[in-house]
């Protein structure tokens, strides 16, 4: 019972933690979650499927996935739910980096292997950004963050 009672004491700081550590994690990360979301967008105008970008636009946005990735790399997660967001954000980060050289390849050889690897590579890599983007969304909600 002794048991009981001291792990009820300790729940409602366990819970203060956790708000502690998103807010922190969220005042650090907001403005790089958002330049994430910039630079996915840009991929999606870019339109890899179809091979329809230079080499210069793919250099460059790779450029500024590298940089965002170094901000991910950056920040310092307090628990185990800023950390699953923020290490989230960095395999997005990857999957488009390797999403951008699969494009390249297929708009210069071609092959239907390297078409259904960069539409699984984009699918699944839009699908993690989705969920990341809810839970950072669902974490402001429940801790009121602004």
């Amino acid at each position: 019972m002794v048991v009981l009672f001291s792990w009820a004491a300790f729940a409602p700081a366990a819970g203060a933690g956790a708000k502690e550590a998103f807010v922190d994690y969220y005042a650090t990360a907001s403005t790089l979650i958002n330049n994430l979301n910039s630079i996915a967008a840009d991929l999606e105008r870019m339109n890899l499927p179809t091979g329809d970008f230079s080499d210069e636009v793919a250099g460059d946005t790779k450029s500024r996935l590298a940089k965002a990735r170094e901000g991910f790399d950056s920040v310092l997660t307090y628990d185990d739910h800023t950390d699953e967001i923020n290490e989230g954000y960095i395999l997005y980060i990857d999957k488009m980096l390797l999403a951008l050289m699969v494009a390249q390849e297929y708009r210069d050889q071609g092959g239907n292997e390297r078409r259904e690897r960069l539409a699984r590579i984009l699918s699944e890599s839009s699908e993690l950004r989705a969920e990341l983007n809810r839970k950072v969304q669902r974490y402001k909600k429940t801790y009121g963050v602004n």
